[in-house]
């Protein structure tokens, strides 16, 4: 595939995106931005924080169950 024929299809792509952004502010909002702003953080939670919810460990105490590395300095 050319590049002109790729930057061609990113042009009329990006254009049609952008005159129903400009025509559908309202539904451009809500069924596009607030969800994907809405599914990074839910799977930030699920993957990142919920398997180590109970964080009761440290890495001295037992270091295959730690989730906690560093001790001190929490208020960085």
């Amino acid at each position: 595939m050319k590049i002109s024929r790729i930057f061609l299809e990113m042009t009329i792509g990006y254009a049609v995106v952008g005159v129903l952004a400009w025509h559908f502010p309202m539904e451009t909002l809500v069924l596009w931005l607030i969800p994907t702003r809405m599914m990074a953080w839910l799977i930030c939670f699920v993957f990142m924080y919920l398997p180590h919810v109970p964080h009761v460990y440290t890495h001295r105490q037992n270091p295959y169950q730690a989730t906690l590395y560093r001790e001190g300095w929490d208020w960085l």
